[in-house]
């Protein structure tokens, strides 16, 4: 990718847009838009929506976006973020949420939380990312995860890679369904 992704600065007390955050949306808006028409797919609006900071599930994001054109121009797309941005969990939030697989320690007993996590369907590969973030340490019951780091990694966002892997997806994607089409 020739462009670097960039992740708005929300300001945490409301989605008002000011110009700023409006120019960086539309920045980002324009590397998803790979043909150039001024549109993008529903699946490219959920991966920027993820790309701002925001955590929807799939079934989520498919309600939220139910109502709006099947290819969203820049004003649909802002109109939705603004419409559903939720200010995002902070990490001393986190943490205590955690604290519920922990036994005081701040280690988060990995087999529980997969138990947990089983209801939320996650892929293997989600879990793998999940274990890396928290600082994984082996052990006999499955292994911990520090609660604090987890938090702290979890409330960062994505990294700058993840979201150029995202938009680079996204494309091929995109390209693909064009093979498909022509």
């Amino acid at each position: 990718m020739s462009k670097p992704v960039r992740k708005p600065d929300m300001n945490p007390e409301g989605v008002a847009l000011v110009r700023e955050h409006a120019d960086t949306f539309k920045y980002n808006f324009e590397l998803m838009d790979e043909d150039n028409d001024g549109k993008i797919t529903h699946e490219q609006a959920a991966i920027l929506f993820r790309a701002f900071g925001q955590n929807p599930h799939d079934h989520e994001i498919t309600k939220k976006l139910k109502d709006a054109p099947p290819m969203l121009e820049f004003v649909h797309f802002r109109e939705f973020f603004q419409r559903h941005y939720d200010t995002p969990t902070g990490p001393d939030e986190l943490e205590e949420a955690l604290k519920v697989f922990t036994k005081g320690d701040g280690k988060i007993n990995v087999q529980e939380l997969r138990q947990a996590l089983q209801r939320e369907q996650l892929t293997p590969e989600e879990m793998e990312r999940l274990l890396k973030l928290g600082n994984f340490e082996p052990g006999p019951t499955g292994g911990t995860l520090d609660s604090r780091v987890l938090a702290q990694k979890l409330c960062e966002g994505p990294s700058e890679a993840d979201l150029e892997y995202f938009v680079d997806v996204a494309a091929a994607d995109a390209k693909g369904e064009k093979n498909r089409e022509g």
